[in-house]
């Protein structure tokens, strides 16, 4: 990476970043050599992440070619307009954020036990109030669904992260960037002003 002051490789803040993502994008080796990169929700239990899949497909067919996986995650954080910096130049304007690259090997998981936990884990996260049956193996409920659906575990071999939190701005430009969202006051900015003082 060539900007190093924004690059990321505490596994404690990569997986934070991981768990607080609804989405990325899985890439595997396409039919034609190019790269396929598919959009979906995910989980992580431990050092694999997981997806859920229909059992045909060009992921599925993707996944019979090789194994090596590449999957990318970002956590997006504030906008920052150019005037909060200068009021008449545009080169000012920014984005924050977080993200995570994820390297491995991706596999069709075939234990119904291994699917089960996946597909519950990823029903906490993106229906964390609950207000289902949760998903066992042994469930005559899920029974059916479990074979019929596919999960794609993809095995983690390493992880590295960009977080773009205003690291490369001196101290005192930053702390009034996070004066002014503060004051703003948009849905991410409170929490973008939470990253500012992590990173």
């Amino acid at each position: 990476m060539r900007r190093k002051e924004f690059e990321v490789f505490d596994e404690c803040d990569l997986e934070r970043v991981l768990d607080a993502a609804d989405w990325g994008v899985l890439g595997l080796l396409g039919k034609t050599g190019r790269p396929l990169l598919v959009p979906l929700n995910f989980t992580r239990l431990g050092r694999s992440l997981y997806f859920h899949s229909a059992p045909a497909g060009e992921k599925i067919d993707a996944l019979r070619r090789g194994k090596a996986a590449t999957f990318v995650a970002v956590r997006p954080l504030a906008l920052v307009p150019s005037y909060f910096f200068d009021e008449a130049r545009a080169c000012g304007a920014t984005s924050f954020f977080e993200s995570v690259v994820v390297k491995g090997r991706a596999r069709l998981v075939g234990e119904l036990e291994e699917k089960a936990r996946a597909l519950q884990a990823l029903m906490v996260k993106l229906q964390p109030e609950g207000k289902h049956e949760p998903i066992r193996a042994g469930s005559p409920l899920y029974r059916a669904a479990l074979r019929g659906v596919a999960v794609i575990a993809l095995d983690i071999e390493t992880m590295t992260g960009k977080f773009k939190v205003g690291q490369n701005m001196p101290a005192a430009k930053r702390a009034r960037l996070r004066r002014r969202l503060l004051a703003r006051g948009r849905p991410l900015d409170r929490e973008t002003a939470r990253a500012m003082r992590r990173g």
